[in-house]
């Protein structure tokens, strides 16, 4: 369906019609990711072995209302990158990948906001979904034999699916489209306006494709952090 890609967005319109009536706050936010991905084959054994967190950024819109005296329900929606990185450098070659994907993302948190100094702190938790749009690849390989070193450079655009033979020419493949999982958060707002935070996700679903129709026993879940700074409108 067409729709699908914009139902994370259509999530967060829903929450800013139910919210209508309470008070609320508008705001963005934007920051730092780093994420990787927590990999297993069908016998529990590492699938990507020696992936490394892979850097990137999340920037999106945030809404903010009060539940109760300190504690506030935030759903927000996101652009942002996740994925992995590999490298393996050896005596005579050395190999350097990144896969960065594109998700937009509603996470929804709950959040106690006590009172500290001139500001609150913030202490949140909540649930996430995510649908992938897209992404870039990017492999750099390097071997040398008899003092002469070849390259092997390569690049191409990701593609989510969920069955492996649905890939298409010239794309590498990432994962199925749809994430969701749950996260944590933790940080201080400042004059009710500026705010600073922290932030841990796991993935708890399985992103790995199948194969012909024939389920994957293998699993791939994305997993990161992140920092970030918000405004308050």
């Amino acid at each position: 369906m067409r729709l699908r890609p914009f139902l994370p967005v259509v999530l967060f319109a829903f929450f800013l019609t139910i919210s209508s009536m309470a008070k609320a706050q508008i705001g963005v936010r934007a920051g730092f990711n780093a994420y990787n991905v927590i990999s297993r084959n069908g016998n529990g054994n590492e699938l990507y072995n020696g992936s490394r967190l892979n850097p990137g950024f999340h920037v999106g819109v945030t809404y903010d209302y009060l539940l109760s005296n300190n504690f506030y329900i935030q759903p927000a929606a996101l652009f942002t990158t996740k994925g992995y990185r590999i490298k393996d450098i050896q005596e005579y070659s050395s190999v350097e990948s990144y896969l960065t994907p594109y998700y937009v993302e509603v996470p929804v948190n709950f959040l106690y906001a006590p009172k500290l100094g001139k500001g609150r702190l913030l202490l949140g938790a909540g649930p996430y979904v995510a649908y992938g749009l897209g992404g870039r690849g990017e492999y750099y390989g390097k071997t040398m034999v008899d003092g002469v070193v070849t390259r092997n450079d390569q690049s191409a655009d990701l593609q989510f699916l969920s069955d492996t033979d649905d890939l298409k020419t010239g794309k590498w493949a990432y994962g199925k489209t749809w994430d969701y999982g749950v996260q944590i958060l933790e940080g201080y707002e400042f004059n009710e306006r500026l705010s600073f935070q922290v932030n841990a996700q796991l993935g708890l679903a399985n992103i790995h494709p199948d194969s012909k129709g024939v389920k994957s026993t293998s699993k791939i879940k994305n997993i990161g952090f992140g920092v970030s700074v918000g405004y308050i409108f």
